[in-house]
């Protein structure tokens, strides 16, 4: 079966992690100095340095994806944050706007027009509402309480499992640390 991913260094770093974490909770062990390859048949007085290479090449792997993918989750989040459902944020901006269920000065007659901008300055929840003479206004309210760090949370959990490119750059490094810990388990 082929491995089939366009980001070789996540794939690298995904198949590493992923063999030396079966390798180890198969309980997988090297019993004699006698390695096998396909058609070489290979005798090495040393196999503890192959554990070594694995380890540095696991290690290399993770460096390499870092180098390449530092930082490039974080606008593709943001945005992501921006389209979140409306009711992860609608009652706490119809709270904050003093709002309620009086539509007569909302610019639509049977609901508040209400929508969140993201940005790694903070969060900015934003209505529509009808001016005096019948124009649309906006009203702006940046959240700056705790419930700022409540509404990332919850629109960051709800990306989680509705868009794969945060869980796609983040599983690698899961992998990768969950590869350090099982391996250093088993050899302390």
């Amino acid at each position: 079966m082929a491995i089939q991913d366009n980001n070789p260094e996540r794939r690298n770093l995904m198949i590493m992690s992923l063999s030396i974490i079966v390798f180890y909770l198969a309980g997988g062990e090297v019993t004699d100095h006698n390695i096998r390859l396909q058609i070489v048949n290979v005798h090495f007085t040393k196999p503890e340095i192959l554990g070594y290479f694995v380890w540095i090449l696991l290690v290399w792997f993770a460096f390499r994806y870092w180098l390449v993918h530092q930082g490039s989750w974080v606008e593709e989040h943001y945005r992501d944050l921006a389209n979140i459902p409306k009711w992860l944020y609608e009652h706490h901006a119809i709270k904050k706007l003093n709002l309620g269920n009086d539509y007569s000065n909302s610019y639509y007659e049977d609901r508040h027009w209400i929508t969140i901008n993201v940005s790694w300055q903070g969060i900015t929840l934003s209505r529509l509402f009808k001016n005096e003479d019948g124009t649309q206004g906006r009203e702006d309210y940046e959240v700056k309480s705790p419930v700022r760090h409540i509404l990332m949370f919850a629109g960051t959990v709800y990306i989680l499992f509705k868009k794969p490119n945060l869980t796609g750059y983040f599983a690698p490094y899961i992998l990768f640390f969950g590869a350090i810990w099982i391996g250093l388990s088993h050899e302390l």
